[in-house]
């Protein structure tokens, strides 16, 4: 099992907000806690961390160098969890094979 409890956010507040379309500051604390969530989630799904931190080495040293498919990933699970905050939708979700694609050139394989 790989830890993600220690994961960096790998995208900016800035970057999401821009991402959602958002211009309010209403939500930034909601934002913040997606971002991280969809952060650990990645890293889940790779089986490696993203941005460098004690003990587990990432594919950048900060925010500002994580490859931009990853980002791209992150923000759209990040725009996906915000529209459905509620944790329920109307319509089935299906995932989109180009987003899950994304993340293919940066999965660990043992």
């Amino acid at each position: 099992m790989f830890d993600v409890s220690t994961a960096i956010n790998a995208v900016t507040l800035e970057e999401a907000k821009q991402h959602l379309r958002v211009d309010h500051d209403a939500d930034d604390e909601f934002i913040k806690r997606l971002i991280l969530s969809c952060t650990q989630l990645c890293e889940q799904e790779i089986l490696h961390g993203i941005i460098d931190r004690e003990g587990t080495s990432g594919f950048s040293k900060d925010v500002d160098h994580v490859p931009e498919a990853i980002k791209t990933w992150i923000l759209i699970r990040v725009a996906e969890r915000y529209e459905t905050r509620e944790g329920v939708s109307a319509g089935e979700l299906k995932p989109i094979p180009w987003v899950e694609a994304l993340l293919d050139p940066y999965r660990w394989r043992q």
